[in-house]
């Protein structure tokens, strides 16, 4: 149902007309089948009454009733009549009933002769002469008869078996084509619920960063921003925010050390400065793989996969960093079943970096979600309360949602965190102080190095 559900709403819109359009085929050509079904069946009982009508004849003969007016040449001559109008109307269906067709003028050239000879023997009967009757002959005639109008009947009823299969084909087809329409209109609307709950949860994931401080959580909003603009189906305009972003955490950041260099070159020799001298202190510094490499020592390779990592040193200690990926491990491993892994993975920014921690085909519950989202939430969950304490005393931003795909449907847990990244360039502590023009500190240090 989840890969159903993944379809581009355009493919089951075209099912949905197809179906429709299936539907009203089927409804079209059903019709006009029954239609030929029933001419002939007309055709079938045509033929019969026509012949039944020669039987009354021949029985006639046979007793030889000449005072009967199945004998008269009125009651013959309709006889010939009716069996003419069946082949008149079976013209139409020539190509359907053409073995029909045939055995039909066969039967009415037979009846033609058989009335012929019939009337040979009842006109000198009703003159008052005595003329004997050749009834051996009339039988095999009557026989050949029988023979083409069963022929007749045998290949209009075959006619009519097969047009019934075409009939219950069409009804196969418009049962499918409604069931087609039916499934469709039912995941389109899956869909678009899936959506209206994607777009809530984003809302509300919003709702909670509004009052926070848009420098530290940018990370996090340009993400929630990129899972909106997927939500709506709108990739490409989720990855043009994605560049466009990009390029300007890069133009900040080269503005910001071209303004450094502008100001340290504005000091001339002239101005009086202020010469600080520092020396170097040690700064917080990990290296992420470092961690990932000890992390996957204690839960093992089957537990946690983390192939598609950026290496970057991180401004957190190696022991507290150590602590707050395991614990999120440890909370992604609660919901695990079968084979499945957690999934790390990492977004290096300028000054930060996301952390990214999947479980694929798994879910918080509401409890969770609402610990996460709110800061004046309670759970009994030690796993997340260690969590939250550890990122706090650690200052990392965390969060936890259950991720969404571009159509709405959920694929997994993922804990996200938001970490800063160690300067490239160690800080230095004041030791002391000298104000003087420029040129004056030179001089005197160099002076200071001399002696």
């Amino acid at each position: 149902m989840k890969k159903l559900l993944s379809l581009s709403p355009i493919t089951f819109l075209m099912i949905a007309v197809g179906g429709f359009a299936l539907s009203v085929g089927g409804m079209w050509h059903q019709h006009s089948t029954q239609k030929q079904l029933k001419d002939f069946n007309v055709l079938n009982q045509g033929t019969s009454t026509c012949f039944n009508r020669v039987s009354q004849t021949f029985t006639a003969t046979m007793i030889k009733d000449f005072k009967s007016p199945y004998l008269s040449r009125s009651f013959m001559a309709m006889s010939d009549k009716c069996l003419s109008e069946v082949i008149t109307e079976m013209k139409s269906f020539k190509n359907e009933l053409g073995k029909s067709h045939k055995s039909l003028q066969q039967l009415i050239s037979e009846v033609h002769w058989f009335h012929e000879s019939v009337l040979k023997v009842i006109t000198p009967a009703m003159a008052g002469l005595d003329k004997t009757y050749d009834t051996t002959s009339a039988i095999d005639r009557y026989k050949k008869m029988e023979e083409y109008k069963l022929a007749v009947s045998d290949e209009i009823e075959a006619a009519t078996n097969a047009i019934g299969a075409v009939v219950t084909k069409d009804q196969i087809a418009i049962t499918l084509g409604i069931l087609g329409v039916f499934l469709s209109l039912v995941i389109m609307m899956g869909q678009e619920n899936q959506k209206t709950s994607a777009r809530k949860q984003i809302e509300a994931r919003a709702h909670f960063l509004l009052g926070a401080s848009k420098s530290e959580n940018s990370a996090i909003i340009d993400q929630l921003i990129d899972e909106a603009l997927a939500n709506e189906g709108l990739g490409n305009t989720a990855q043009l925010f994605r560049d466009y972003n990009g390029e300007n955490l890069e133009k900040q950041t080269f503005k910001y050390s071209k303004k450094e260099n502008k100001v340290e070159a504005a000091s001339d020799e002239n101005e009086e400065v202020q010469d600080e001298i520092h020396e170097e202190v040690s700064t917080a510094s990990t290296s992420l793989k470092e961690i990932l490499v000890t992390l996957q020592s204690i839960h093992g390779k089957e537990t946690i996969n983390a192939s598609e990592i950026r290496d970057v040193r991180l401004a957190v200690e190696s022991e507290a960093l150590e602590q707050v990926m395991n614990m999120a491990i440890t909370k992604l491993v609660e919901h695990k079943s079968g084979n499945k892994r957690v999934q790390i993975s990492n977004q290096v920014h300028s000054d930060r970096s996301v952390l990214n921690f999947f479980l694929k085909e798994a879910t918080f519950n509401v409890s969770e979600l609402e610990f996460a989202t709110s800061a004046g939430a309670e759970t009994t969950d030690l796993n997340l309360i260690l969590l939250r304490e550890l990122c706090a005393d650690n200052n990392i931003q965390w969060f936890a949602e259950n991720k969404l795909s571009r159509t709405g449907s959920i694929e997994g847990m993922n804990i996200r965190m938001v970490i800063k990244r160690a300067p490239k360039s160690t800080k230095k502590n004041l030791v002391s102080v000298v104000r003087g023009k420029k040129r004056d500190i030179q001089s005197s240090m160099r002076n200071e190095l001399m002696n």
